[in-house]
């Protein structure tokens, strides 16, 4: 009877002789090595770099809705330049309605107040009368002189279909001028 002698299979295609056990720690070392490379961006040296500032809340006379908190947190790029702002806003509703949408307007501004964006910002939620409500947007670019941000709430509207707008809603639009409610004023639910 003859022996025949049996090579051992070959492992993960590491060839003859090399088993897994020993071919594991190189393994592991080409995939820690291909990871630390230099061709994945990221900061995760240098940590993330965040700029935090709060904003202030311009009131109007009849506004249903005042912000308890705003706050901006402003994205740095190695060289410290904002990439993106991230604006987080608490505000009540303290009128005797629920409220099913808001338009707030956000101002960036510089150390002397000077605008350096604007847009308008909706949040639809339904906020019933005495509750809080948080919403955060991101915006992007961001001039990188800003130190500040002002907040002013548009209009609010109410499931009931009635609307209270701010008086600054007649420098935006010409129609709103004659638009009944236009000087921060509650404008009836229309008739059914």
């Amino acid at each position: 009877m003859t022996t025949r002698q049996v090579k051992p299979p070959i492992l993960l295609g590491f060839g003859p002789g090399i088993g897994f056990l020993k071919a594991l720690p190189v393994a592991i070392s080409v995939v820690v090595l291909s990871l630390c490379s230099g061709s994945i961006y990221s900061y995760a040296q240098s940590g993330e770099k965040v700029r935090e500032f709060q904003g202030d809340f311009v009131t109007e006379d009849g506004c249903p809705v005042v912000c308890n908190s705003i706050r901006t947190a402003l994205d740095l790029d190695p060289f410290g330049v904002p990439i993106d702002g991230r604006i987080y806003i608490n505000y009540k509703n303290v009128s005797d309605k629920q409220i099913d949408a808001v338009k707030f307007r956000i101002r960036f501004v510089d150390e002397t107040g000077a605008d350096l964006g604007t847009f308008q910002a909706a949040d639809g939620a339904l906020v019933a009368p005495g509750t809080d409500h948080d919403q955060k947007w991101k915006r992007e670019p961001i001039n990188q002189k800003v130190t500040g941000m002002k907040v002013r709430v548009l209009q609010v509207k109410c499931p009931d279909g009635s609307m209270w707008q701010s008086s600054k809603m007649t420098e935006m639009t010409p129609s709103a001028q004659a638009a009944p409610g236009a000087e921060g004023q509650q404008t009836p639910a229309p008739a059914q």
